[in-house]
C-alpha cells in the first residue's frame, strides 16, 4: 500500500495563482492595445492634418500678403502717372486692396488723401468761384473711394483734405429734398477740411463730427441734415449755406460768415456764434438753446419761432431781427436797448424784467397795430443804456 500524497504546499499555491493572474492580466491589456490602435492612429492623423492645415494656411497668408503688397506698390505708381486713365486705374486698384485687406485701409486712406492734397490744392483764385463741373475725374474718383469706404476699419486714420479745392465736389448721400434719415450718412468723422474750398459743394446727410472746417470756403454748400457736433467752422465762409435739419450741437461757429445762411429747423444747442455774421440769416424754428450770441450780428435775421432759451446774447445786434414767437424767455444779458430794436409781437417770450418795461410794451404795441416796416424808436440811432 502506497504512502499518501504530500499534502500541496500553500505558499507555491498562490504563487502559481498569482502567476496565472498575471496572465491574464497580460492577455487583457494586449487585446485592449489591440483594439485601441485604430483609434490612436486616428487621433495622429488628425493632429498630423491640423498641424498641415495650420501651415498652409500660414502659406497662404504670407503669398496673399506679398501678393498685396506687389498690387499696392503697382497702385501707387500709377497715381503718379502721367495719364489720367493709369491714375484711375491706381485710384480703383487701392479701393479693391481696402476691399481685400482691412488692415491696409488706414494707409490707403492716407494715400489718397495726399493725393487729392497734392493734385488739388486751394488757391486764392479758387475761392468764391462756381465750378459746376466739379474736380477732375481723378480727385473727384479719390474722393468717391473716401466716401463710400466702410469706416469702421479706418483704425487712427482720418480723412485729410485741409487746403484742397473741392468746389463743386459732390460728398452727400442724398438730394436735399429727401429724408435725411432714410439715407446712409458718409462718414468724415474728425476728417480734417480747414482751410479748403468747398464752394457749392454737396455734404448731405453727411456725418462731420468734431470735424475741422476752420477757415475753410463754404459759401453756397448744402449741409442739409448733416450730423456737425463739436464740429469746428470758426471763421469759416459760410454765405448762403443751407444747414437745414442740421445737427451743430456744441459746433464751434466763431466769428464765422453765415449772411443770409438758412438754419430752418437746425438743432443747435450750445452753439458757439460768438462775434458771427448772421444778417439776414433764417434761423426759423431753430434750436438754439444755450448758444453763445455774444456780440453776434442778427439785423434782419429770422428768428420766428426760435429757442433762445438760456442763450448768452450780450452785445448782440437784433436790428430788425424777427423774434415773432421766439423764446427769450430765460435768454442771458439781453437789455431793452437790444429787444426795442427788434420786430416783437405778443407772441414773442420775453424775461419778464423785459416783458413788463414800457418800451417793450410800445414796441410789441407798435408791431401789432402796423403793417409793413415799423420805425426804430428815436433814440436808436444814438446807445441805448444798458437795462439790467
Amino acid at each position: 500500500m502506497s504512502p499518501p500524497p504530500d499534502p500541496p504546499n500553500p505558499e507555491a499555491v498562490a504563487d502559481q495563482a498569482a502567476e496565472r493572474e498575471r496572465r491574464m492580466l497580460r492577455t487583457q491589456w494586449a487585446m485592449v492595445g489591440a483594439s485601441g490602435l485604430p483609434g490612436i492612429a486616428a487621433v495622429i492623423a488628425l493632429i498630423f492634418t491640423f498641424l498641415s492645415v495650420q501651415q498652409a494656411d500660414q502659406t497662404l497668408s504670407v503669398s496673399e500678403q506679398g501678393q498685396i503688397t506687389g498690387r499696392y506698390n503697382d497702385a501707387v505708381t500709377n497715381l503718379g502717372a502721367a495719364a489720367i486713365d493709369m491714375r484711375l486705374g491706381g485710384i480703383y486698384a487701392l479701393q479693391r486692396i481696402m476691399t481685400d485687406s482691412a488692415r491696409d485701409q488706414p494707409t490707403v486712406i492716407r494715400v489718397l488723401s495726399a493725393f487729392v492734397r497734392v493734385h488739388g490744392p486751394a488757391s486764392a483764385r479758387t475761392k468764391d468761384r462756381e465750378r459746376p463741373a466739379g474736380p477732375a475725374p481723378d480727385i473727384a474718383a479719390a474722393l468717391e473711394v473716401l466716401r463710400t469706404r466702410p469706416a469702421g476699419k479706418d483704425s487712427t486714420a482720418r480723412v485729410d483734405l485741409h487746403g484742397t479745392d473741392l468746389r463743386g465736389t459732390l460728398l452727400a448721400s442724398f438730394p436735399s429734398d429727401q429724408n435725411p434719415a432714410a439715407e446712409s450718412h458718409p462718414d468724415f468723422r474728425r476728417a480734417d477740411f480747414h482751410g479748403a474750398t468747398l464752394y457749392g459743394a454737396a455734404l448731405n446727410g453727411a456725418s462731420l463730427h468734431r470735424a475741422n472746417l476752420a477757415n475753410a470756403d463754404l459759401a453756397h454748400a448744402n449741409f442739409y441734415g448733416a450730423n456737425l457736433p463739436y464740429a469746428n467752422l470758426a471763421h469759416a465762409d459760410l454765405v448762403e449755406t443751407n444747414f437745414t435739419y442740421a445737427n451743430l450741437t456744441d459746433a464751434n461757429l466763431l466769428h464765422a460768415n453765415l449772411h443770409r445762411a438758412i438754419f430752418t429747423r437746425v438743432d443747435a444747442p450750445r452753439v458757439n456764434l460768438s462775434g458771427a455774421d448772421l444778417t439776414q440769416a433764417d434761423l426759423t424754428d431753430a434750436n438754439l438753446a444755450g448758444a453763445d450770441l455774444t456780440d453776434a450780428d442778427l439785423t434782419h435775421a429770422n428768428l420766428i419761432e426760435a429757442d433762445l432759451t438760456d442763450a448768452y446774447l450780450g452785445g448782440a445786434n437784433l436790428t430788425s431781427a424777427d423774434l415773432t414767437s421766439a423764446n427769450l424767455s430765460e435768454a442771458r444779458a439781453i437789455t431793452v436797448g437790444q429787444v426795442v430794436r427788434a420786430r416783437l409781437g405778443e407772441s414773442t417770450r420775453l424775461p419778464q424784467r423785459l416783458a413788463s418795461d414800457p418800451r417793450v410794451q410800445a414796441r410789441i404795441a407798435a408791431h401789432e397795430g402796423e403793417a409793413g416796416v415799423v420805425p426804430l424808436p428815436a433814440t436808436a440811432d444814438a446807445p441805448t443804456p444798458s437795462v439790467p
